[in-house]
């Protein structure tokens, strides 16, 4: 054999030899592209079912600190209306010691003029007694003289009788005026007495008022002191819910992002077009679009990630397009939600159902029942909260939607 043909044979086996080694080279690297493959995945489902399981223990512990919260905000706001309802009865009473001490001034000013009646009056029957007495005596003294004048003077017996009975009529009108001054004086006395037992009642009402002021002033300062501690409470279990929901919505970016990772591991590519509307077709309005707004129930500046589609209770919720149930689950806020991947990197979400009619990992077909509308989380009515997220960013749902 000449060396030429040696050296063909020889680069004949080499090259064999290459091709070999190529193509075992290259089957070895398919088989670790599909084996890391499947590592991947298989620690993407391995994560997936931790993070589904620490999010799980979140919303525990956040539905507990939520009812904590809850409930020590309602013993705060009992309290306050307690103090409220306090202070308005402290408020009533003091007005009403107010008008009970102008009325006692009235009735001092009333004694004050009733005594000075009753002085003047019972100067005027002094001294008409001093009076009375000062002529009862002079006549005591003079009365055989009187007598014996008038009977001298007089022209007749008729004329003696007159006059002698006229004397006896002064001394009855005499009398007669004592007695109705002495009457006017014990009226006096007993309106006195009379308007001494209305003042004595009067500041017995107020005694008894400034007690009840006294009771309320301690349960006041009580329940300030109350109100002190559960502010405290409050603010305390305000920031565990605070927390208890950063971590909630933490996990669950988490356990979005990862499934989103998964989707598009070896996911089948959006085959593009629009979707259908995920409504019947009567239902096609607009309560609130895609972008900033004010949260209807909170109040409070919001991106909307969705739009929201009014429609009655159980009205049938259909799949847009396609897919995989990737998620399914109840939200404080987002109520009972169904979450589909149609591939590509494209998840909707169906948000505020009165109920799932569907679980994890269903093959759905475009047109497909899903769930049905409802209230659930945090909603002023029934409706469907409808959101597109495209590599994990939402998009207006707009976009992809036929227009209506």
């Amino acid at each position: 054999m000449s060396k030429t043909r040696a050296w063909k044979s020889g680069n004949r086996i080499v090259a064999g030899i290459c091709c070999a080694v190529l193509v075992f080279v290259l089957f070895s690297s398919f088989e670790m592209t599909q084996l890391s493959a499947k590592t991947t995945v298989g620690e993407l489902n391995a994560k997936i079912e931790q993070l589904e399981d620490e999010l799980k223990a979140a919303e525990e512990a956040r539905k507990k600190a939520e009812k904590k919260y809850q409930s020590v905000k309602d013993d705060y706001e009992d309290m306050q209306a307690r103090k409220e309802a306090i202070d308005a009865e402290a408020d009533a009473i003091e007005r009403e010691v107010e008008a009970l001490r102008s009325v006692v001034l009235g009735y001092a000013e009333q004694e004050v003029a009733l005594n000075r009646r009753i002085a003047a009056m019972e100067q005027e029957l002094d001294e008409l007694m001093a009076n009375v007495k000062d002529r009862l005596r002079l006549n005591y003294e003079d009365s055989r003289a009187d007598i014996l004048t008038l009977l001298l003077t007089s022209q007749g017996l008729y004329e003696f009788l007159t006059a002698a009975e006229r004397l006896s009529v002064l001394a009855e009108q005499e009398k007669t005026m004592i007695r109705e001054c002495e009457a006017a004086a014990s009226a006096l006395r007993a309106e006195k007495e009379a308007l001494a037992e209305t003042v004595a009642n009067a500041n017995e009402t107020e005694a008894r008022l400034r007690d009840t002021l006294v009771q309320l002033d301690a349960k006041q300062t009580e329940i300030t002191k109350m109100l002190a501690d559960l502010e405290k409470d409050t603010d305390a279990y305000r920031k565990a819910l605070e927390q208890a929901e950063k971590a909630e919505k933490e996990y669950r970016k988490q356990l979005k992002d990862k499934l989103e990772q998964l989707a598009q591991i070896g996911s089948p590519e959006y085959s593009g077009g629009k979707f259908v509307w995920p409504l019947p077709s009567k239902y096609t309005k607009i309560s609130s679009p895609f972008g900033e707004r004010t949260h209807p129930v909170t109040g409070k500046p919001q991106f909307h990630e969705g739009i929201d589609l009014p429609a009655p209770q159980k009205t049938e919720i259909y799949c847009v397009a396609a897919g995989t149930v990737v998620e399914t689950g109840t939200h404080y806020a987002n109520g009972k939600y169904v979450l589909v991947d149609h591939g590509g990197g494209i998840v909707t979400s169906y948000a505020h159902l009165h109920r799932i009619g569907v679980k994890k990992g269903d093959v759905l077909e475009q047109g497909e029942v899903l769930g049905l509308v409802g209230r659930t989380g945090w909603t002023t009515g029934n409706h469907l909260d409808f959101s597109v997220y495209v590599n994990g960013e939402a998009v207006d749902p707009m976009t992809y939607l036929p227009k209506k």
